[in-house]
């Protein structure tokens, strides 16, 4: 649900469909339902094809024919699934959560600079998370607080190349408008 300050919209992650549709598949079917597994199926199958075009797109390797095909599959494929007839609970909620949001599941055809998942956002999180299980917390909002700003200032320095530790260093001995310049290199 990231990238609507580059697409002008919000690219919901189609990761989450598929896990939604794989974990509800297991939980809730078994062998009954064979609309809601077939719509499953689909969904996961929509997904995966998905982004292995963002995948195959950004490296190149489609021409231009199958470029406009892949597009419109999957543009195809999201309106058939919207309106098939499924058998389940939990397969009408993800139909009508697909529907709900219809334009923001594709904005990735539109805009190649907008991944179909957020995975890189949640990578980004990982660390801060196990961090948070291993030493149980924070103990109290400002400590919190202290280390989301922490982190995010590690972030920021590693995404724009700087070595870390050098970069803290600095931060701690000069002014935070000199840093704030070196980080962003506008000088």
């Amino acid at each position: 649900m990231y990238w609507q300050h580059v697409a002008g919209r919000k690219q919901k992650c189609l990761a989450h469909v598929r896990r939604t549709a794989r974990d509800w598949k297991a939980l809730a079917l078994g062998g009954k339902h064979p609309q809601a597994r077939q719509f499953f199926d689909d969904v996961i199958a929509w997904v995966q094809r998905g982004c292995r075009y963002h995948r195959q797109r950004k490296r190149g390797e489609l021409l231009r024919a199958q470029d406009r095909a892949e597009q419109e599959w999957l543009r195809t494929e999201l309106k058939r699934l919207e309106q098939v007839e499924v058998d389940h609970p939990k397969a009408a909620t993800l139909q009508e959560r697909l529907q709900t949001y219809h334009d923001d599941w594709l904005v990735f055809l539109d805009h190649p600079e907008v991944p179909p998942t957020n995975n890189l956002a949640e990578h980004a999180l990982r660390p801060l998370v196990v961090l948070r299980k291993l030493t149980f917390g924070s103990r109290s909002r400002a400590g919190a607080e202290r280390l989301a700003n922490l982190l995010t200032v590690v972030e920021t320095a590693k995404r724009h190349g700087h070595d870390v530790l050098a970069f803290l260093y600095k931060l701690l001995s000069r002014s935070p408008g000199r840093m704030l310049r070196f980080l962003y290199d506008t000088r």
